[in-house]
Order: C-alpha cells, then structure tokens, then sequence
C-alpha cells in the first residue's frame, strides 16, 4: 500500500480535531485539497493506514488465535493457516 500511502505526500493529513478539518464540509474540504490546499480529513494518507488497521484486526478473530505479524513481509508468521485471510484469490478474468 505504499502508493496508497504516499498519495498525500507533502501534505499534512488532517483529523476530526483538527482546526483545518473542520472549516466547511466535506465536499468542499476534498475540493480545497484537489485545489492543492490542505489534505481533507478523508485522505488516503490517513485513511489507508485505518482501514488497513480495521481489517487487519478482523484475522485473530478468523484464526482464532493471538497472531504474530511480519510488517515487511505482510504475512502471519506463527500460524501460517491465517495468512489465508490476508489475501484472495480471484476468477479467471477478475485479477487485479
């Protein structure tokens, strides 16, 4: 997800505390974000890494286990059954 990640580069994500999220919607917050101002509050830089979190979260509770994850290799190292729930294969002519 580095791409992901870096789609915000140079620009500081802003969070529900944040005074600069809260100055309109958030149409207008993503419009003055396209317009290179600051990083709506829905940017991937910030948004990429929760969902990530959020899905993440869900592979104990499939496995049923305590996990041990390799960040770099993005995959679980002391129950290798689980690390069918970190990817999916896809029907021939719906790759990705």
């Amino acid at each position: 997800m580095a791409g992901v990640a870096d789609a915000g580069a140079g620009r500081r994500a802003t969070t529900p505390d944040d005074p600069a999220h809260s100055r309109g919607n958030q149409f207008e917050e993503w419009i003055r974000a396209c317009k290179g101002g600051p990083a709506a509050g829905a940017d991937f830089a910030y948004s990429a890494r929760l969902t990530e979190m959020v899905l993440l979260s869900n592979v104990p509770l499939c496995a049923r286990r305590r996990l041990k994850r390799d960040r770099v290799r993005c995959e679980v190292t002391n129950v290798p059954a689980a690390n069918a729930f970190l990817s999916k294969g896809y029907r021939p002519g719906f790759g990705v």
